[in-house]
């Protein structure tokens, strides 16, 4: 088991941190090369993403990159996203507004998928009803904020990694940016579920995830204000601002959550050399206790691993 230093701090590892503490020992403190899989809502999300920067970067044929999207060969199940995304019962009917209708499917007519040209019975799942979703949900994306795509843009995954306090970095990464007369705007993608509680002005305003992009782009861009829009495709986009007096809260929150988090580096350090030379156990420091399905299944697959 390899020790990891603390070198960064990014939204996903403090989540991790603040969500359960065995999870962030295994997944940033040891290093036990433990692959967790995926599942193919996230599939869906990232062909999404895949569109969409290839947009921002001059490449508007967006229906022909997310069919290619769909039909790739996925490295890690090895098969179509297209494919596998969703089982489907044939025989139960299905309104076609919930299947191909933009690529024009005849699958009720001629029991065939028209994208890959096999016979329905030969394909093991189907993903005609995500790809139609997606092909509504960017059409309809498209049609009301389309025009962003013509401003300056000032970065298209913007991967930062910005030092804001002496010896503490923060990093992650920015869908999309652009300039419009004296601001900056940052677009977060948000391709999953529908309507949640979460999914408001107030908590999306108080997630560490904006808190540090809005601190990021203070930093990357001292000189103009700032706006984050996160555009629930599901939904609806929310757009939210912070004042110099909120940002200032924002990075002493930041600076003392790296304090804490490394306080637990230098403690469980030590202990995850003496783990991996077979002198200790795994920490119990799940705040769980292993009775969560998810963390029950990554502890099933750390503890394998380890042994």
């Amino acid at each position: 088991m390899k020790t990891k230093q603390l070198t960064t701090l990014s939204a996903s590892r403090i989540k991790t941190f603040d969500m359960c503490l065995f999870k962030y020992f295994m997944n940033y403190v040891a290093d036990p090369q433990v692959d967790l899989g995926t599942n193919w809502g996230a599939c869906h999300g990232t062909a999404i993403h895949n569109v969409l920067e290839m947009y921002a970067n001059g490449d508007r044929n967006w229906r022909k990159n997310l069919l290619a999207e769909y039909l790739r060969i996925d490295d890690r199940y090895k098969k179509r996203l297209l494919q596998q995304a969703k089982p489907v019962d044939y025989n139960k009917p299905r309104p076609l507004h919930k299947c191909l209708t933009a690529a024009g499917c005849e699958h009720y007519k001629n029991k065939a998928c028209c994208i890959e040209g096999k016979p329905v019975k030969d394909l093991t799942g189907c993903g005609r009803l995500l790809w139609g979703a997606s092909v509504r949900l960017l059409e309809r994306f498209f049609k009301g904020y389309g025009e962003i795509y013509d401003k300056e843009v000032m970065g298209v995954e913007l991967d930062f990694r910005i030092e804001f306090e002496p010896g503490k970095h923060m990093r992650g990464y920015m869908d999309f940016t652009y300039k419009d007369d004296d601001t900056i705007h940052m677009i977060d993608y948000k391709s999953g579920r529908k309507w949640e509680p979460s999914q408001n002005e107030t908590a999306i305003k108080a997630d560490i995830q904006a808190e540090m992009y809005a601190l990021a782009l203070r930093h990357l861009f001292p000189e103009f204000s700032s706006i984050l829009t996160f555009h629930f495709f599901m939904n609806r986009p929310i757009t939210i601002w912070y004042t110099d007096e909120e940002l200032d809260r924002i990075q002493h929150k930041i600076s003392c959550k790296w304090d804490e988090i490394y306080r637990f580096h230098t403690k469980y350090a030590a202990l995850a050399q003496r783990i991996r030379d077979g002198q200790a156990d795994l920490p119990q420091i799940c705040r769980y206790l292993c009775k969560e399905e998810v963390c029950n299944e990554q502890w099933a697959r750390f503890k394998k691993t380890i042994e």
